[in-house]
């Protein structure tokens, strides 16, 4: 496990918890409330990294911050294959599976996304 890595989510963890916290103090809730919801993402993401979720969980946190965001779908797909995500992760949830197998393909990833 990289540690640098770690110390990195820990820092970002808690540069967002205090925002949340700040902005909070300033009046600005939905601030507030997003840099909770960050924080909890990047300790998902941390739990994952150490081991303590399952790959279907690092899935469905990158989708939820993608969506939230509105980060460009291919960049998602990108990071998901550099990050080891394989399609037949994507097996817990035909839908998922199916979009994700299509949009491989037209994007050319399947090869770096197949299992084997």
């Amino acid at each position: 496990m990289d540690k640098d890595l770690l110390n990195d989510l820990d820092d970002a963890i808690k540069h967002c918890e205090e925002k949340e916290r700040e902005q909070a103090l300033n009046g600005c809730f939905a601030c507030a409330e997003e840099h909770k919801q960050l924080a909890e993402w990047l300790k998902e993401l941390k739990s994952f990294k150490e081991g303590q979720k399952s790959r279907k969980d690092f899935i469905e946190t990158v989708l939820s911050v993608a969506v939230t965001f509105e980060l460009d779908e291919l960049d998602v797909a990108l990071y998901l294959v550099e990050r080891g995500i394989k399609l037949d992760d994507f097996k817990y949830n035909d839908d998922r599976y199916n979009y994700f197998k299509e949009f491989f393909e037209v994007h050319g990833l399947l090869k770096g996304a197949e299992n084997g």
